[in-house]
């Protein structure tokens, strides 16, 4: 079985407030590609 160091892999992982920006970067950019598509249709 394979042992996990929390300590060091705590050191890894990414800040909560890191992953909270970066998914709302990734939500604005698919708000973003909803509204070209949809204003492409109109011209």
């Amino acid at each position: 079985m394979k042992k996990f160091d929390y300590v060091t892999t705590s050191k890894i992982l990414l800040p909560p407030e890191i992953v909270q920006i970066m998914g709302s970067i990734h939500e604005h950019k698919g708000k973003q590609d909803l509204f070209l598509k949809a204003n492409i249709r109109t011209f």
